[in-house]
This record gives C-alpha cells, sequence and structure tokens, in this order.
C-alpha cells in the first residue's frame, strides 16, 4: 500500500458545476511506492468570473486545476544510492565555533590563536596552499590557519539569542581526494569555574556550540536554510568527529552538503585557563579531529512526482 505524507492539506471539499475554476492549494508530500490519489487533499472550487468561463457545448464540459506559483506540480523528494551517488573527491568543510553570550558556563573565546592542520599538528609544517595538490594526501602534514577568522564575530543572533564565534573556512586548494584525511583544528578560551558556580549552582564543564557546513554557504544561509544546526560539545578536551556525505536540495533552495555528524569527546582532567583569582596557568584549547571515512554520498533532490488534472 503506497504512502502520502500531507503538507497544510487543510481544504474541504465544495459541490462543483461546469461554470467553477478549482484552486489548488501548494502540497509538498513524501512518496513512496505509486501515488494515492484518494489521500490527496481536495482543492478548493471557487467560482470563475464569466470571461474566464470555459466554452460549453453539449459535447464538452471542462474545469481548470491549477496550482499557484508551480503550476500542476506536487513536489517530493528523488533519493539516490546508485553509482554517481558516490565521488571522487570533496571539499574540506567550513565549521564554526559558538558561545552562548548569556550563558558563564560556556568557555569564553579568544581571538587570534587558532591553528589548523592537515595530518598531525606540526608547528613547523609548510602552508597547505604552497603544496601541490596531488601531494594533499595522508601522511603529509600542512598548516592551514589560513583558513581562521582572526578576530571573535560578536553580536550573532540565532533564534532570539546572541553569540560570539570563531569560524574556519577551506581555501579553494583544501580538496579532500583520499578518504580518512585527518583535519585537526584547535581554538583558546579561557573560563571562570567560581562564576560558573555561582550562576548554575554547580560547577560545570565548559562547553561550545559547533556547526559544520557547506563552505560553498555562508554561515547564516547554512542555519536558516536547514543544512547544518549546532551541536553542543566539551570544549576543555578533544572531539573526533566523523562526517557522511548527504548532498541534499531543500524545498526551494539549491542543493548542499548536509552532514551527518558522529561525535565522540575524551575531556581533560583539569583546567589550567580557570580566571578565578590565584587560578590562572595559560589558555586552554578545544581540539576537532575531523575525517571523511567514505566518499560514498547520499544525494536528496526534489522533482516533480505528479501532474493531474481534470476533464469532464
Amino acid at each position: 500500500m503506497s504512502q502520502i505524507t500531507r503538507i497544510d492539506s487543510t481544504e474541504k471539499a465544495l459541490p462543483m458545476t461546469p461554470n467553477q475554476v478549482i484552486v489548488a492549494p501548494i502540497v509538498t508530500a513524501s512518496f513512496t511506492d505509486s501515488t494515492d490519489l484518494e489521500n490527496l487533499p481536495t482543492p478548493n472550487v471557487t467560482e470563475a468570473p464569466q470571461s474566464a468561463r470555459p466554452s460549453q457545448t453539449k459535447q464538452t464540459r471542462q474545469s481548470i486545476l491549477s496550482f499557484p506559483q508551480r503550476i500542476s506540480q506536487i513536489v517530493g523528494p528523488e533519493q539516490s544510492n546508485k553509482p554517481n551517488g558516490s565521488t571522487d573527491e570533496v571539499q574540506f568543510p567550513a565549521i564554526a565555533l559558538f558561545q552562548n553570550s548569556n550563558w558563564t558556563s560556556q568557555a569564553t573565546l579568544r581571538p587570534k590563536s587558532q591553528k589548523c592542520f592537515l595530518g598531525w599538528l606540526k608547528e613547523d609544517a609548510v602552508f597547505c596552499d604552497d603544496l601541490p595538490s596531488e601531494q594533499l594526501i595522508p601522511g603529509q602534514s600542512c598548516n592551514c590557519k589560513a583558513g581562521w577568522t582572526n578576530d571573535v564575530i560578536e553580536g550573532f543572533e540565532w533564534q532570539n539569542t546572541t553569540y560570539r564565534y570563531v569560524s574556519w573556512r577551506p581555501t579553494p586548494k583544501l580538496i579532500d581526494r583520499v578518504p580518512t584525511y585527518l583535519m585537526t583544528l584547535q581554538a583558546f578560551f579561557t573560563y571562570n569555574t567560581s562564576q560558573s558556580l555561582a550562576d548554575s549552582s554547580a560547577t560545570q564543564s565548559p562547553s561550545l556550540w559547533l556547526a559544520i557546513y557547506d563552505p560553498q554557504l555562508n554561515l547564516t544561509d547554512a542555519l536558516e536554510k536547514g543544512y547544518t544546526r549546532m551541536v553542543l560539545i566539551a570544549a576543555n578536551g578533544d572531539n573526533a568527529i566523523n562526517l557522511g556525505l548527504t548532498y541534499r536540495q531543500a524545498p526551494n533552495y539549491p542543493p548542499a552538503y548536509d552532514y551527518d555528524v558522529s561525535l565522540s569527546s575524551n575531556q581533560n582532567l583539569d583546567i589550567v585557563c580557570d580566571t578565578s583569582p590565584g587560578k590562572y596557568i595559560q589558555p586552554c584549547f578545544v581540539t576537532l579531529f575531523i575525517q571523511i571515512p567514505t566518499f560514498d554520498r547520499r544525494v536528496i533532490m526534489q522533482r516533480p512526482v505528479m501532474r493531474w488534472g481534470v476533464r469532464f
């Protein structure tokens, strides 16, 4: 039995006469197997102006079925796991680390000290953009710090919450051509355990929000169009992140990567950046180990799945 998921289909059936025009709502539907027409929403029926009424004879009477903006189309998702769902290479993702400005149990981000390496951390590594692209393979370490914002961006608003953030975006040469090529990112921060205890009635471990998104998008578009979302991570430690590739088209938007994020964390045992009186030693840092284990990808695109009309 086929199934259909309907959205905004609250219209009720009305009597129809030969001199009426059917105006149907826009319907976004998800189908399996064949289309079950009995479960489709019933269109509105409204009187047509005299000039718009179809001519009638004893042999033919007709009514018109129309969709505003999407003429005679119902849109549904198309999934592809065929060979063209794989890719030979992919650009490294963009990332952003957010601090909720009103949550004192979040890490306080510091500017200008972020790090980035392809491969393992190697402070004297050559800059990635100075290497031929064929050398950017596992085993080759290089410095990709140039992708970081120098300053902490203040006053970013999302869902009625104000954030500070730093972000990293790959330069055009940073293409991942071999699965599991490790990218290591670090951002630095301070933390006040006394303030956390006073505000939260507990000394919480510092945290940050993480978003990973397609570098072809800007951060605001990625969030607003649903291609990424914020994930809470432990800031005072290491975070290993594997990314699954989903190339998806949100309704009414161009397609982009929407990564499937698998994350595990290992927290440090102490906090050396505690700004409480007499406790500060040096800045803390959060480490992100990011890799794409496979270039197999799922492709989800929007396409017309049905055209329909009424003639009688």
